[in-house]
């Protein structure tokens, strides 16, 4: 597959019974054993596939919607603190989200679908959750010594990289010359940006 795009979503509404309902689509595409027989042989289809999302829960084509990729569920229906019921999954793509796909689904269910989507290779750094009510993070550090780590508040950054590197940083554009006097392997910071679908 081509650079990988992981993504985060909470998918919401008010109505109980619409989630209840499409958490349960999700369930049935992922425990439906899918083969068929091509020249003879049999061959298995990946439960995971995002294009059984596109076909058997929006009712379209895959060549209408792009879905080069897989999903899992994350965890099972809640109640959020808003009153609003919920449940998570994650996408792994190719290059960037399925924005598409979930725009439309969000249409046809009439839901709220907040995101993070993380794709360094090409510099994707996104979020829809401008109150940071289920993606707080605005910023990933990547170093040697935690790998990923994710922080709400640039001070809360710029603390953790004081503990790494024995430099204060008091603002962003300051970053990336730190990192360059770092002495260990590897440091980067990347800023979540505030992005609709």
């Amino acid at each position: 597959m081509a650079n990988s795009c992981a993504t985060d979503l909470n998918v919401q509404s008010y109505d109980r019974e619409t989630i209840e309902n499409l958490y349960g689509l999700f369930t049935q595409l992922l425990n439906t054993k899918r083969t068929c027989t091509v020249n003879g042989q049999v061959r298995y289809g990946h439960p995971h596939w995002l294009g059984y999302v596109v076909t058997d829960i929006l009712h379209k084509e895959v060549e209408e919607i792009p879905c080069r990729g897989t999903f899992s569920l994350t965890s099972e229906v809640t109640q959020r603190p808003s009153g609003a019921y919920s449940f998570s999954m994650f996408t792994e793509t190719a290059w960037c989200a399925t924005d598409r796909l979930f725009v439309e689904l969000a249409k046809m269910y009439d839901l709220k679908i907040l995101y993070r989507e993380i794709e360094p290779g090409c510099q994707i750094f996104y979020t829809n959750d401008y109150n940071g009510e289920v993606f707080p993070e605005r910023y990933i550090l990547d170093s040697d010594i935690e790998g990923e780590e994710y922080f709400c508040t640039f001070d809360e950054l710029a603390e953790r990289i004081e503990e790494i590197t024995g430099i204060l940083p008091s603002e962003y554009d300051e970053i990336e010359q730190i990192s360059e006097l770092y002495d260990g392997e590897f440091l980067s910071v990347n800023q979540i940006e505030l992005q609709d679908w």
